[in-house]
């Protein structure tokens, strides 16, 4: 036996918590299908109407489950359960991510609104590791983003505030921490150092991050807007490098090149 349980995951583009039918959905969104226990029954990507679909198999007795979405980086999740039709709400928890449990009580039993909306590229602070593979300080088209490195966001008096891991494109973004100063820092996965400092005119492609320190110059943030261009370029030391390895050998080092 079993149901349907999905529906669409939407860029909720006025920010109101409801899906309109201009609104665009969100394609390559990661969706999970989890037991009220939080065991993983399936994992699939949103398609390129943002929509999902699972078809577990249902107990004979009737089982539970929750969908868990996957913010992508640049965007966080909007007011759930806004307004009385359910069919056009969203349903994620904007911290976790994920739905209330709900029970299907027997084959046919659908679920097929469980909607997600995202507020797209909208009060963060972010951008990329990457990996310099050719030595020159400064970002590549075809260089590899840095998977898994953390990075911390600081306050103006180098209190931590928070910490993400960069994910598979080496992007990294923190959500809206309110007008002020703020740096980052970057922990420096072993085997690899930081290239130089703001090399060149272009800071769109440069490292923002002192290869001493591990830590951004200072920078102001306005509450509501969007300030990327906080990179960091990583590679294997010179010496290392020089003697023999190739770059992009991961063989001496524990991060991820994707």
């Amino acid at each position: 036996m079993t149901a349907d349980v999905g529906d669409r995951v939407f860029e909720d583009a006025d920010f109101d918590g409801r899906q309109d039918a201009s609104e665009a959905g969100v394609p390559g969104v990661t969706v999970h299908l989890r037991t009220d226990l939080g065991d993983l029954v399936d994992t699939t990507a949103t398609d390129g109407d943002g929509r999902y679909l699972f078809r577990p198999k249902i107990a004979e007795g009737g089982d539970q489950f929750f969908v868990e979405f996957e913010a992508p980086v640049f965007a966080t999740f909007t007011t759930p359960d806004v307004g009385a039709d359910d069919a056009i709400d969203s349903d994620a928890d904007p911290a976790s991510g994920e739905t209330a449990t709900f029970a299907v009580a027997a084959a046919a039993d659908d679920h097929t609104d469980l909607d997600a909306g995202l507020i797209v590229d909208f009060a963060v602070i972010g951008d990329r590791v990457w990996y310099d593979a050719n030595y020159d300080d400064v970002q590549q088209v075809g260089e590899d983003g840095v998977a898994g490195v953390t990075v911390r966001l600081l306050d103006a008096g180098a209190t931590v505030l928070g910490s993400v891991t960069t994910n598979a494109e080496g992007l990294f973004a923190f959500p809206d921490p309110g007008t002020g100063n703020y740096s980052i820092e970057i922990v420096v996965p072993a085997g690899l150092e930081i290239v130089a400092l703001d090399v060149g005119a272009d800071d769109a492609i440069d490292s923002d991050v002192d290869p001493l320190t591990g830590r951004s110059a200072s920078f102001a943030y306005t509450s509501g807007t969007i300030s990327r261009g906080h990179d960091a370029g990583l590679r294997l030391p010179a010496e290392i490098f020089s003697n023999g390895f190739e770059t992009g050998n991961t063989s001496s080092w524990s991060a991820t090149v994707n």
